[in-house]
């Protein structure tokens, strides 16, 4: 009989973030894995389990098995009906979080944690959140087989909080663009004057969108440009647009949260360059998108960015919005540097790739069914 590696699901009920787009992506490279024979079907099954309720995704796939399990969604589906389908197996969970009857039983559970961010700006995140992450983060250190975190920076971080798990914590970097959309990712847009700058990701202080808005206020009393933010908001970052007196506001654009990977494509390849100047990542995935697209980045000299991007990237300090400017404005009047880093990007991003991520989780799954 084959070992049984279940995989947590419960990521096809969600808006696509981060989180969310690693389990699509890292499911489908599995996928891959298994057709190509990379991983032996007569050893090992996998099973996608995800709930009925609030689906939002349903993906085909060639050879996992998709089950469709439960009547509840989120957590309760998580805590209470997941663990009963799943107890013949290992299961992996890529999401941060685990279900604690697994945990504290003898099957074996491997756990992707993303980043901590919970812990270094709770106002981002609701009281009933951070207070579940409280107690269940420690229990996985305490109880997991092991846990996969996405970048040497990240790792460090955790062996400092938990040393005890330091043995069974292993870096895996993210990868970058889909497959499928490499070959749609060369800059057909090469021709054309570029005048907007771009942001991707979540609009929350972690992620420094403030600065962001602030640095583009500064760039745009010398040069007339323009500001598309693509990412979904939270109400911390209403409060501080409704009150900011933006003399430039007819030139930002707020496009939403996008999960098309075609549109994010379009837009990476329209841009003057990314904008992405975070106080905290583990492995963010627009800067190797954008470098992917052709599209510069101008990104935070924060460890975990200086690993994913290398030389590829214009670095700025997060922390002083005049940096942040400076870089912009280097950027747009220095068309030598503009191309350099192009050729950097197309490089770097070069480098991440899905069938990596997954075959280095894969061999970390294999030695957790050995132990």
């Amino acid at each position: 009989m084959p070992h049984k590696i279940y995989i947590n699901g419960r990521f096809l009920t969600q808006p696509i973030t981060g989180v969310q787009r690693y389990g699509h992506e890292i499911v489908s490279a599995f996928d891959q894995l298994l057709v190509n024979g990379k991983i032996d079907p007569q050893k090992y099954q996998i099973i996608l389990l995800t709930a009925s309720k609030n689906l939002l995704f349903n993906p085909a796939y060639q050879k996992i098995e998709k089950r469709t399990i439960g009547r509840f969604g989120g957590h309760l589906w998580e805590q209470l009906e997941l663990p009963k389908y799943c107890a013949d197996g290992l299961l992996f969970c890529p999401g941060n979080t685990a279900p604690i009857s697994s945990l504290n039983s003898e099957q074996k559970v491997v756990v992707t944690i993303h980043d901590l961010s919970y812990q270094y700006f709770p106002e981002a995140y609701s009281l009933p959140f951070r207070m579940w992450y409280h107690f269940v983060i420690p229990k996985i250190f305490a109880r997991a087989d092991a846990v996969i975190t996405v970048s040497n920076s990240e790792k460090s971080s955790l062996i400092k909080l938990f040393p005890e798990a330091q043995h069974k914590i292993f870096s895996v970097q993210n990868g970058g663009l889909p497959t499928k959309f490499l070959n749609k990712a060369s800059n057909s847009y090469a021709g054309i004057e570029k005048k907007s700058i771009l942001y991707v990701g979540a609009l929350n202080r972690r992620k420094n969108i403030e600065g962001v808005l602030k640095a583009f206020e500064l760039v745009y009393q010398k040069k007339d440009l323009q500001l598309t933010i693509a990412g979904a908001s939270g109400k911390s970052f209403q409060k501080f647009y409704q009150k900011e007196s933006s003399r430039c506001r007819d030139k930002i654009k707020f496009l939403g949260q996008i999960n098309d990977p075609d549109e994010l494509v379009a837009l990476y390849q329209k841009s003057l360059c990314l904008l992405f100047p975070s106080f905290y990542e583990a492995s963010p995935l627009p800067p190797i998108e954008a470098m992917a697209c052709g599209c510069p980045v101008i990104a935070s000299n924060i460890p975990s960015l200086r690993e994913r991007c290398n030389d590829a990237a214009l670095y700025c300090d997060p922390y002083d919005v005049h940096t942040i400017a400076e870089a912009i404005l280097t950027l747009v009047e220095n068309s030598t540097l503009h191309k350099e880093l192009i050729e950097k990007g197309y490089q770097q991003a070069a480098k991440y790739n899905w069938q990596n991520c997954v075959g280095e989780t894969f061999r970390i799954i294999e030695n957790v069914f050995r132990i």
